[in-house]
């Protein structure tokens, strides 16, 4: 049994789950230290409003206040420390009329935008997939590579596309030596190993990923991303559009916008 157990990001786990992973540590013979990190500003648990932020529990906590002061340029923390202010004082109203006098809004994000974009987040998957269509069609060059799933009873129905140069995301564990999310470059299908082949931008290395238990590679195309997915990233994107698709999820449109470094990276937002 561990000394220490951390979790991150535990403002994306419902009230109840975190309070039984915590007791379950508590009731454990050995006295163990639980330290739980996370944005109480940013996005709630799916289906619940309820984490460990916003209901008491009842055992002894102390919280800590810690300050990022690495991530947002000095210009862009005076603004996230306003975008907080409107979230904590669950003030919908004064949130959406300081973004509109703040950022580049547009009343929609067309092929035009996205042309001058290295990077979108949506709210909806949809709009997701729309967003990477057009990425695969008109910002990358050369043919589409079809990648079938592919089973011992021979070929399957589904299948993703790429092309070579695209960004991809990896959405298993277990395929690769890169973990499950991890921002890849697709570069070319191998045939005789039956495997994709794709760099890593970070660590400059070449990656193979395997097919999955369904016969599947598990990768999506990676130039838009729900902002769910990129909870807890931080963006180093140039050019970035953000859609919020109609949402007024205060926690939301935060994550959203404290994804960036600095406000000169958002050119275009859709509320």
């Amino acid at each position: 049994m561990p000394d220490i157990v951390v979790v991150d990001e535990i403002g994306m786990v419902s009230f109840w789950l975190a309070h039984c992973i915590i007791q379950y540590f508590f009731r454990r013979p050995k006295p163990i230290l639980f330290v739980a990190m996370g944005d109480p500003n940013q996005l709630r648990p799916v289906k619940t409003n309820h984490n460990v932020f916003s209901v008491s529990l009842d055992i002894p906590i102390i919280r800590i206040d810690l300050k990022e002061s690495k991530r947002f340029s000095p210009e862009y923390e005076s603004i996230i420390q306003q975008l907080r202010y409107y979230v904590d004082t669950n003030d919908e109203t004064g949130l959406f009329t300081y973004i509109c006098g703040t950022f580049p809004i547009v009343e929609h994000i067309d092929t035009t935008v996205l042309q001058k974009c290295t990077r979108a987040l949506a709210y909806l998957k949809s709009t997701v997939e729309a967003y990477n269509n057009f990425y695969l069609k008109r910002l990358i060059q050369g043919p589409r590579i079809r990648l079938w799933t592919r089973t011992k009873e021979g070929m399957g129905t589904t299948y993703v596309d790429v092309k070579v140069g695209c960004h991809i995301f990896i959405i298993q564990n277990g395929v690769s030596l890169a973990s499950n999310g991890t921002p890849l470059l697709f570069e070319n299908y191998n045939a005789e190993q039956d495997c994709i082949e794709c760099m890593d931008p970070v660590k400059k290395v070449m990656i193979q990923v395997q097919r999955n238990l369904k016969g599947e590679f598990p990768i999506v195309v990676g130039f838009a991303g729900t902002i769910h997915k990129f909870q807890g990233d931080t963006m180093d994107d140039d050019a970035i559009a953000m859609n919020f698709n109609g949402s007024r999820d205060l926690n939301l449109v935060y994550t959203a916008l404290s994804r960036v470094k600095s406000i000169n990276q958002i050119v275009a937002l859709q509320l």
